[in-house]
């Protein structure tokens, strides 16, 4: 499929290390299911990029999409580069403020 070009901060690529890690404690059948989901996800979000809920900041919205089903809750959250390219920003929790980090 052809999509969006997408990059990641180093930040989103912490989170998504810190999560794996967190679930591999209890079960790294589980953590290897979130890493796989996870990048199905981002292919998702390539081809449609305007498929996520906005997160509304001052200087602009963020998009955000849940990693899947079985990971829930946790999200992707992204913003448009270009009419080319889209940027992670960071993989949260829904637990968490997602507003409080931008």
């Amino acid at each position: 499929m052809k999509g969006l070009a997408v990059t990641m901060t180093v930040t989103a690529i912490s989170d998504i290390r810190d999560i794996v890690r967190y679930i591999a404690r209890d079960n790294s059948s589980a953590a290897r299911k979130f890493e796989d989901e996870f990048w199905l996800a981002v292919d998702r979000i390539r081809v449609f990029p305007q498929t996520g809920y906005a997160i509304p900041q001052p200087d602009g919205a963020f998009l955000a999409v849940r990693v899947s089903t079985r990971f829930k809750h946790y999200s992707i959250v992204y913003h448009l580069l270009s009419d080319e390219e889209l940027e992670v920003v960071r993989v949260l929790h829904g637990a968490r403020d997602m507003r409080a980090f931008f």
